[in-house]
């Protein structure tokens, strides 16, 4: 009786020793196997560390949204972005790592610390700037005052407010503007300044609105320009009966462009001085042309005849705008910072078909921004 109860706790013994050394870990063939309370450790670190990657991934999508907002209110602080924001669950850092005349292209990185080791997640995002000009696509928009004298104008444009003055905007003689509705039919479009309005003549319109909100003109980064440009020209350029440019790329003046004659013209074309147009310029069948000059553009039509476009191109200056006498007309549309004047007591007839330029090297001053690409890096 008594060797049946020691037998008894012998086995009680070996059992305990058993079921401990499986609990522990303890393999006793290869003296390295997993027990289960080994399994259930593991367990437990797969999930907490899911758990952080989802959180870091987390973090860097919201590093990223607030990249956005902050650089859509300013185009120009994308350049060398940087923040980092502790919350909750973790720390976000997002930064500008390349930059284009037209893209900024952002990397976020989420961490999560995990008891003595952290965990982190990145994403790269390219954006478009807003590219095309200013918020609202307009035939003409100043920063300035607009002045038409003595002209018999009329501009077709695609959106539903023709020409914008941040400043005044006065016209004597006759002016329609005109846009196409849903229909395809043309209808009267609309007027809108800053400033006054002044009307000293026949005006056709769906009407005019004075001391509208200011609209953000586009900016252009010439540094980034120059950089990207294919062709640099230094000093002043004349051309006469010729061409310039390439299609799809940037041409880099650094003094004054002289256009005389009948100029095939295409792509970018960027002027650090002022640009001085007279005769008929524009790009070959199918190709776009754009024009930004950091001083004054002047166009006069050299006496032609308004039978076709004789500015074929979106035109930008951080001056003055200025139209010759004559019958000048212009397919695209014209943005400057200063003023836009037609001038003259005889200034003769203006026509303005409103064209967009998708290829535009602009950047706009506000907007919402357009994702181009979009990456996990790690």
């Amino acid at each position: 009786m008594i060797n049946q109860k020691g037998s008894v706790l012998l086995g009680s013994l070996i059992m305990v020793t058993l079921l401990s050394m499986v609990l522990i870990g303890i393999d006793t063939k290869n003296q390295g196997g997993a027990g289960f309370m080994q399994v259930v450790n593991s367990e437990h670190s797969w999930v907490q560390r899911d758990y952080s990657n989802t959180a870091a991934l987390n973090l860097a999508e919201a590093g990223l949204e607030a990249a956005l907002d902050d650089i859509a209110k300013s185009w120009s602080s994308g350049s060398g972005y940087t923040k980092t924001e502790t919350l909750a669950t973790g720390t976000y850092t997002v930064q500008t790592i390349a930059s284009t005349s037209s893209t900024y292209t952002l990397e976020a990185a989420g961490t999560v610390s995990q008891l003595d080791t952290s965990i982190s997640r990145a994403i790269q995002l390219k954006v478009n700037k807003g590219t095309g000009g200013a918020s609202g696509p307009y035939a003409i928009l100043s920063g300035g005052n607009t002045n038409l004298k003595k002209s018999s104008t009329a501009i077709y444009s695609a959106p539903s407010t023709a020409l914008h003055s941040n400043g005044n905007f006065e016209f004597d003689g006759s002016l329609a503007v005109y846009t196409v509705n849903q229909y395809g039919q043309a209808v009267y479009a609309g007027i809108t300044a800053s400033g006054n309005i002044k009307a000293k003549g026949s005006l056709a319109s769906s009407g005019t609105t004075e001391n509208a909100p200011t609209v953000s003109l586009p900016t252009a980064d010439y540094t980034q320009l120059k950089s990207e440009a294919a062709t640099v020209i230094n000093g002043n350029y004349d051309v006469e009966g010729g061409s310039i440019g390439a299609s799809n790329a940037v041409t880099y003046i650094t003094g004054n462009l002289d256009l005389e004659g009948n100029v095939t013209a295409q792509g970018t074309i960027v002027v650090e001085g002022n640009v001085d147009i007279e005769g008929t310029v524009k790009p070959p069948s199918g190709g776009s042309l754009e024009i930004i000059s950091k001083g004054n553009v002047d166009f006069d039509d050299d006496g032609a005849s308004s039978a076709s476009a004789e500015l074929v191109a979106n035109v930008y200056c951080e001056g003055n705008f200025k139209l010759r006498p004559g019958s000048p007309w212009i397919k695209g549309k014209v943005i400057a910072s200063g003023n836009i004047e037609f001038t003259d007591a005889n200034a003769g007839s203006l026509r303005i078909d409103y064209s967009a330029n998708a290829a535009s090297q602009l950047t706009s001053g506000s907007g919402t921004p357009t994702v181009e690409d979009w990456k996990e890096v790690y």
